[in-house]
């Protein structure tokens, strides 16, 4: 018979058993993860190679079908049965030049893109000669936050707690950023064109303050909202529904209007116009969707941030113990009082703006018609 001494060890004993076992699991599934990620970059870093192989494979089957053509022209067919192979070879090979043209505009892209020759190695690791103080800032911030990433996993336990994921989730994030900026900053410096996509404009390195605030807090609020589902999912299982719909509306309406304040801004830089007053673009914004859900959305977040920014305020002088807590959700708060708000409204200044410089040329087209008429 065990003592109670010795039946408190056993206890012990597998309660560390049972975290080891599930600190094994977490380990293996980020471990499979990784993998898998590594895998997708490195088929990412082989797309010039990829290309010349699909190309190699498209002349390859224009050729067969070239020398199929041939073969018909002297096999002894029926004329029906003749013409109709004849049609369809000859479709499939215009399917096959077309793919061959796009094939090479492709490659001629990427023959001026320098990043496209860096091997596998150099493209994943940041392995080549940065250029420039930019370029060597952002390699370092790269590994920086890598390295701290995997220093906070090791060191903490794994958990699917919000703390822990927003810990080595976020210099995870901030690494994979830092590392597209290196590569854009090196094809900038080495003169290729500048390629940006506005819809996924928070991957792209920031040229203005407003597109970096906008894509900040844009990743930020992405982050919590996977965060939050993730609690619900494995720890929580929707024991408290109000209590995750609240929150998850509020990050994901905030998430809106970083979203659509960051692209407009883009779109903005790419074709400048001149911004009218508020009052001006609201009148104009009727025919934009993303600017009228913009606006609907942003002033309740901004509302509801500035009623909790009031209660932490108070909270720093009621409770002078948790003083530096209140103190970090203040500063949270007044933000996304503030930022909801401005983007909210530079995204109508510009929407309206765009719908007020298209007008004039609809009414003068219009007018021309009626006087033709």
């Amino acid at each position: 018979m065990l003592a109670g001494p010795e039946i408190t060890q056993v206890g012990k004993y597998l309660f560390t058993l049972k975290e080891f076992k599930e600190q094994i699991q977490i380990i293996v599934v980020v471990f499979g993860s990784v993998l898998a990620l590594t895998r997708s970059l490195i088929q990412y870093t082989h797309s010039r190679v990829n290309v010349i192989a699909r190309r190699n494979k498209e002349l390859h089957r224009a050729g067969e079908l070239v020398g199929f053509l041939s073969q018909l022209s002297t096999a002894k067919l029926p004329e029906e049965q003749n013409l109709a192979l004849h049609k369809e070879v000859q479709v499939s090979l215009e399917h096959a030049l077309q793919d061959i043209d796009k094939l090479n505009l492709k490659l001629l892209a990427l023959e001026k893109d320098p990043n496209s020759h860096l091997n596998p190695a150099q493209k994943i690791f940041l392995f080549f000669r940065p250029k420039g103080w930019r370029s060597v800032t952002f390699v370092l911030l790269t590994y920086a936050c890598v390295i701290g990433a995997v220093a906070i996993a090791m060191v903490k336990h794994a958990s699917v707690h919000l703390g822990y994921l927003l810990e080595v989730g976020t210099p995870f994030l901030l690494g994979f950023l830092f590392h597209h900026w290196a590569l854009e900053e090196r094809r900038r410096v080495l003169g290729a064109a500048h390629r940006r996509n506005t819809r996924f404009f928070f991957f792209h390195m920031p040229e203005q303050l407003r597109v970096f605030l906008a894509q900040i807090v844009f990743l930020l609020n992405c982050m919590l909202i996977v965060a939050m589902g993730s609690i619900q999912v494995f720890k929580h299982p929707f024991t408290n529904v109000l209590g995750f719909i609240i929150p998850f509306c509020f990050f994901s309406f905030s998430a809106f209007v970083f979203y659509s304040w960051g692209r407009a801004e883009l779109q903005w830089q790419d074709s400048p116009a001149q911004l009218q007053p508020f009052h001006v673009a609201l009148g104009k914004l009727r025919r934009s969707l993303v600017g009228t859900l913009s606006l609907l959305l942003a002033f309740p977040v901004s509302g509801l941030s500035f009623f909790l920014a009031f209660g932490s305020a108070m909270n720093v002088f009621l409770n002078p113990q948790s003083k530096t807590v209140f103190l970090s959700l203040l500063l949270i708060f007044i933000t996304m009082t503030s930022l909801p708000a401005y983007g909210a409204i530079r995204i109508a200044r510009i929407e309206g703006s765009r719908r007020y410089a298209s007008e004039p040329a609809q009414e003068t087209a219009a007018e021309a018609l009626a006087t033709s008429a």
